[in-house]
């Protein structure tokens, strides 16, 4: 088993959780919300946890390590985030994480419109927040994407 620091932010909510993690079982030790537009230094919140992997998920397209928050004034460069707290980093789009992690919920954490309904290989995952996100996982490759800035 071993510990891993998730932060997850979006335009309004920064939220902080230090995760166990065993194979395909993932329980929450600890958890922290503050307000985006407050948080100043991640590497500062990050480097009060003695944990070696950080997985960093935010509302936003992530390109080259990077992402600028597509509806909050924050910008994030992983490398950047690793030279200060000496920590494995990865940055992923929050839809890229929240479509990843249906894996990890259990048959009752679903509610299916069709009765009839059987989980196939192909899931698309939506939901509102400060924007509109949505990841589409197709046969283990996932596609995040900022829905809510799309045309349509």
């Amino acid at each position: 088993m071993k510990e891993v620091l998730a932060l997850d932010i979006g335009g309004t909510n920064f939220r902080v959780a230090l995760l166990k993690v065993d194979r395909k079982r993932i329980s929450i030790v600890k958890k922290l919300i503050y307000k985006t537009d407050k948080v100043r230094d991640i590497s500062k919140i990050i480097c009060e946890y003695k944990i070696k992997e950080v997985c960093i998920s935010a509302a936003g397209p992530v390109k080259n390590n990077k992402v600028e928050l597509t509806n909050a004034k924050l910008s994030i460069d992983a490398k950047i985030i690793m030279e200060k707290t000496k920590k494995s980093i990865s940055l992923v789009n929050d839809f890229f994480a929240a479509t990843a992690g249906i894996d990890y919920l259990n048959k009752e954490d679903f509610f299916a419109l069709n009765k009839n309904y059987e989980r196939k290989k192909i899931i698309l995952v939506i939901g509102p927040g400060t924007g509109l996100g949505m990841g589409v996982n197709i046969y283990g490759k996932i596609y995040p994407s900022e829905a809510g800035q799309t045309d349509y």
